[in-house]
Order: C-alpha cells, then sequence, then structure tokens
C-alpha cells in the first residue's frame, strides 16, 4: 500500500499553458502576477475580448474586477 500527501490543487498565479492545449487555441491563460487568477478566469469568460487583441493580458480585464462579489 502506498500513501501520498493529499496537496489540492490552488488557484495562484500566472503558470504557462501546456502546448497540447495551447496549440488548440481553445483557452485563455490571462498572465497575472498576482493571486486573483480565478477572478481573472471568470472575467475572461464573461467579457468579451476581441480575438485580434492579446486575450491573455490583465490590462483588460481590471475594469471589471471590481464588479465581482468576493465577500
Amino acid at each position: 500500500m502506498n500513501f501520498a500527501p493529499y496537496r489540492p490543487t490552488q488557484g495562484l498565479s500566472y503558470f504557462e499553458t501546456p502546448k497540447v492545449i495551447g496549440d488548440k487555441k481553445c483557452t485563455i491563460n490571462v498572465q497575472n502576477s498576482d493571486n486573483k487568477c480565478f477572478l481573472y478566469a471568470i472575467l475572461a469568460q464573461t467579457h468579451a475580448v476581441a480575438h485580434n487583441l492579446h486575450r491573455e493580458r490583465v490590462k483588460y480585464y481590471l475594469p471589471y474586477l471590481n464588479t465581482l462579489n468576493t465577500d
């Protein structure tokens, strides 16, 4: 019998999308330097950015950051 410590996944800062997923062009991985990764993921889904722009940049989602109720 093998035992391993339980380490639940945590939403932290940006990490690069694996190549196999990134090549499909089906995700938006917002490049942030703070611990609001989950909030940016929600904002990327709810506030569309034009396809010809860099949708992974935080600047497009900052104006909407205070619209989410995080209490």
